[in-house]
Parts: structure tokens; sequence; C-alpha cells
């Protein structure tokens, strides 16, 4: 695709109307025919979003402006978003931050375009209780921002949904929040367990074991455990002559 600016010059060195230039008459040609004979008017974002290949990026910006400056209707995050690879991160933050956009997941579609400084503002600013747009956004927050929201929303969170938050969030925040699960489930724990301060996963496994839980449940666990919670496991096999769980645990002792 050449530079938009070349187009009425290669049109006339061939000969050829831009539509046919560009293909046949259709909303691309189209879009790019306003561009070059009327400058100061507004593309829609629909024609836009055709021309904005060819466009640079100070020109989709400045088109983008324009076209959010003239529609009627609130221009949303959903219509702006075919844009957003053909603009840079400044022009997006500038962008995203004054348009409209309805929960935490929609704004994850934008969230690999704009910078993480804009992002957390934006999160700060929107519903909380957006859980599955939190997990959407988590790899593009900092972790600061990240580990406010999960406190916000600790009382929504078991450990099946934690686990997928796990590697973004901080060890201290992670470990506060797996501690306040009732009855955490030992599977879902073993996803967490290379993420959790080895203190914290102790003492969970420790009350688990003093509840009567299947000392077979905690294998997955062992090479995360401090050796005094390897030893407690131990003396369990020898008092059942568990040779099995004996073994499995000698490795990690």
């Amino acid at each position: 695709m050449p530079d938009i600016a070349k187009l009425e010059t290669l049109s006339q060195i061939l000969d050829l109307d831009i539509h046919l230039l560009l293909g046949g008459q259709s909303q691309a040609s189209m879009a790019v025919e306003k561009v070059l004979t009327e400058p100061e008017a507004a593309l829609s974002v629909e024609e836009l979003a055709e021309v904005a290949p060819i466009l640079s990026p100070a020109q989709v910006h400045a088109e983008t402006k324009k076209a959010a400056q003239s529609s009627e209707a609130k221009t949303s995050l959903k219509d702006i978003s075919p844009l957003l690879p053909f603009l840079d991160e400044d022009m997006t933050d500038e962008i995203i931050g004054n348009i409209h956009y309805d929960s935490l997941a929609e704004l994850a579609c934008a969230a690999p375009f704009l910078s993480e400084s804009q992002l957390d503002a934006l999160v700060s600013k929107a519903d909380t209780s957006d859980w599955e747009g939190i997990l959407a956004l988590a790899p593009f927050l900092s972790e600061n921002t990240l580990d406010d929201l999960a406190e916000q929303c600790m009382e929504q969170v078991d450990e099946h949904k934690l686990t997928h938050l796990a590697p973004f969030l901080s060890e201290q925040t992670l470990s506060k929040i797996a501690q306040k699960i009732e009855d955490i489930d030992l599977h879902a724990l073993g996803g967490l367990a290379p993420f959790l301060e080895e203190e914290t996963l102790d003492e969970i496994v420790n009350h688990q074991l003093d509840k009567g839980c299947s000392v077979k449940d905690l294998t997955p666990l062992y090479p995360f455990l401090s050796s005094n919670t390897m030893r407690r496991l131990m003396q369990h096999f020898l008092r059942t002559g568990d040779i099995e769980g004996m073994k499995a645990a000698a490795t990690f002792l």
C-alpha cells in the first residue's frame, strides 16, 4: 500500500481514477477520495477503519479526533478498537482516556495498546466488581494496581479464580487472599503453590492436616513445602507404615 499522499500523483501518472487504482468503487476508495479532496471533512469511524492502513499514525490520530468530535453519538471503545493497531501509545492513551466504555472486560481489547500508567488510571475509576474484566486485564496492569483490585474483590475470590490471577499478583497479596479462603481445594492449591510464600503454604497445609485431609492429596505440593512440614508428613508415614508415602516424601526432605 503506498502512502495516501502519493495516490493522487500515482493516479495521474497511470491515468487511472483513484477508485480503479484502489481496486474499484468501495468504501475504502471512497474514504481515500474524501481524505484527498475534502481535507477538512471528518471521516466516520467506519470510513477511518477502512483507510487507516495507508495513513501515517499522525494522520490516523488527527482523523480519529475529528471523527470523535464530529459524531453526534458518543464514540465508544468498541467503535474505536479497529483503529488501535494504527495509533502509537501516546495517541491511544489520549483517545481512550476520553471515550466511553461499559466494563473492564471491554477495556481489555485496548489494553495491549495502552501505556501501563494510563491503564492503571482508567481501571482505578472503573467498577471493581467486574471480576472477568480484572482477569482479562491482569497481564497488562502494574502489580500494585492489580494487588489493590484483588484485595477490593477479595470476598468474590475462590481458589480457582485466584489460580488464574496468581502469576500477576505479589506474593504478599496472593498469600493474604489465599489465607482468607475457607476449606481450600487442595487440587487448586497445587496451581497456587509456585506463587505463594512458603510460610503461607505451610500454614494452609498444616491447617488441612489438622482437619484430617487426605495426605495423598498433598503430594503435588511437596516441592514447595518447608523441611519442617515435610518432616511432619514423614512422621505420619512412619506411624501409618506407608512405605510409598515415605518414598515420595524422602526426595524433598
